[in-house]
C-alpha cells in the first residue's frame, strides 16, 4: 500500500520532541512559561507516539503480505526487513561510541559510559538491552530494543488486533496496563524500568494495529479526518493540562488515525516536502541527536543559544548523512542479500 505522507511528516515532527527534550535536559533554553506551553518538558510522550505510529506504519505495509504467504515465509521476511531497517545505524552508532569511550576514556564523559562493558556493547548492537540485559549507551535506542521485541510477537499481535473476539480484550489489556503504570509512578509512565517500557511499546503498538483495522475497515466517517487540527488540539491540551501521562498517551491513537485519512488540514500540511524529508530522516535524528548532545557538552560553550543552535544544526546534517550513506545503502544490501540467497 501507499505512503501516508502525513504520517511520515509526523515521525519527523516527533523526533524533533524529543530532541527538544533532550536539549532542554542537558542546557535549559527556554523561558519557563514558554517551556510549559509548547511543552517541551513532556516530549518523552513522543515515544508513545512513535509506538502508535510503528504499529499502524507496519500494519499498513505487512499486513497483506501475511495474509497473502505462509507465516514460514512471510515472518521470516518481515523480521529481516525490520532488522534491515532499525540495526545498521544502532550498530554504526554503538561502534563509534564505544571506540570513543575506549580511545578517548577521560574525555568521553559519563553519558555513554555502558560502552565502557563489553557484554553491554554486544546486547546494544543486538538491540535486546532493554530486555534487562544492560543500559543502553546511546539512550534513546531503548525504545527501539523494545520494538525488536514487538517484531518477534507481531504475528500473535497482528491476530489479536483483527480478532473478532479479542480485540477488544487488547484495547482494554492497554488501557489497563497504561493506567497502571501512570499511577506506579505517580502520573508519569518515564521510569526506566523494563517492565514500563514493555508495557508502553506493546500497548502503543497495539493501539496502531487498531487504528489500522479501524481505517482499513471503511467505517471510520469522512467528516473525521477534517478534524485533525481539532484533534490535536485536544492532545495539546491534555500535554498542558493534564497532571498525568496516560490522558495524552491515550489520545495518540486519534492523532495517528485523522492524520491516516488524509483528508483534514493538518494532513495537507505535513504533507509539505520539508516536513516529509524530515519523517524519512526522523531515524537518523532519533539516534543522532542525543550523540550530538553528548559531544557538545565536552565543549565549553557558554550561550544556550549558540549550544542549541549548534545542536540542531550538526543533528540535522549527521542525521541527513547517515541516512544517506549508512541507512538506505545498508537496508538494500541486507534485503537484496537474502532475496539473492532465495
Amino acid at each position: 500500500m501507499k505512503e501516508i505522507r502525513a504520517l511520515t511528516s509526523l515521525r519527523g515532527v516527533a523526533a524533533i520532541w524529543v530532541f527538544l527534550f533532550h536539549l532542554d535536559s542537558e542546557r535549559p533554553l527556554f523561558p519557563h512559561q514558554l517551556r510549559d506551553w509548547l511543552p517541551v518538558g513532556r516530549g518523552y510522550i513522543a515515544v508513545d507516539l512513535f509506538f502508535v505510529l510503528s504499529g499502524f506504519v507496519l500494519a499498513l505495509t505487512y499486513r497483506e503480505s501475511f495474509l497473502a504467504r505462509p507465516p514460514a515465509i512471510a515472518y521470516p521476511d518481515f523480521l529481516l526487513r525490520r532488522a534491515a531497517r532499525v540495526m545498521p545505524l544502532n550498530a554504526a552508532i554503538v561502534a563509534v561510541l564505544s571506540a570513543a569511550i575506549w580511545l578517548a576514556p577521560g574525555r568521553a564523559g559519563d553519558n555513554f559510559a555502558a560502552a565502557r562493558d563489553p557484554g553491554a556493547v554486544i546486547a546494544n548492537l543486538l538491540l535486546i538491552q532493554d530486555w534487562g540485559f544492560a543500559p543502553s549507551i546511546d539512550k534513546p535506542s531503548w525504545s527501539v530494543s523494545i520494538e525488536m521485541a514487538v517484531y518477534l510477537a507481531f504475528p500473535a499481535l497482528l491476530a489479536l488486533a483483527w480478532s473478532r473476539r479479542f480485540w477488544m480484550l487488547a484495547v482494554l489489556a492497554g488501557a489497563a496496563s497504561l493506567w497502571w503504570l501512570n499511577r506506579a509512578g505517580q502520573g508519569s509512565v518515564s521510569q526506566a524500568s523494563v517492565t514500563g517500557d514493555f508495557i508502553r511499546g506493546f500497548a502503543g503498538f497495539t493501539f496502531g494495529l487498531l487504528c489500522f483495522r479501524v481505517l482499513a475497515s471503511g467505517s471510520l466517517p469522512k467528516a473525521i479526518g477534517r478534524l485533525d487540527f481539532a484533534v490535536l488540539a485536544i492532545f495539546w491540551a491534555a500535554l498542558l493540562l493534564s497532571p498525568g501521562d496516560l490522558p495524552p498517551i491515550l489520545v495518540c491513537p486519534a492523532v495517528v488515525l485523522t492524520l491516516a485519512t488524509e483528508r483534514g488540514p493538518l494532513a495537507r500540511l505535513l504533507r509539505l516536502r520539508f516536513l516529509h524529508y524530515l519523517g524519512q530522516i526522523s531515524y537518523s535524528v532519533y539516534l543522532v541527536h542525543y550523540c550530538v548532545l553528548g559531544g557538545l557538552n565536552l565543549l565549553s560553550i557558554g550561550s544556550p543559544v549558540l549550544y542549541a543552535t549548534a545542536a540542531l544544526g550538526l543533528t540535522l546534517a549527521i542525521s541527513a548523512a547517515t541516512y544517506r550513506w549508512v541507512e538506505r545503502p545498508a537496508r538494500r544490501w541486507m534485503t537484496s542479500t537474502r532475496l539473492s540467497a532465495a
